[in-house]
């Protein structure tokens, strides 16, 4: 998934496990957009907290990657 706003594409992303940082671009030929689609079991969305706050507050979604 990319986030893709007015004024830019956002495909690069940055995990952390413990002291290692990983950075995954997604390029672009290979990106896709979706419309909730972690809400009905198809995989994992890269969200804000106010985007899926009540989806976690009723146990809909859960949070796999907090930091």
């Amino acid at each position: 998934m990319v986030l893709a706003t007015s004024m830019a594409t956002f495909n690069e992303f940055q995990f952390v496990r413990g002291d290692e940082r990983f950075t995954h671009t997604v390029p672009l030929d290979d990106a896709w957009e979706t419309n909730d689609g972690a809400l009905s079991g198809q995989g994992i969305a890269h969200k804000s907290i106010w985007d899926i706050a009540a989806d976690v507050r009723s146990g809909a979604l859960k949070i796999l990657l907090a930091d």
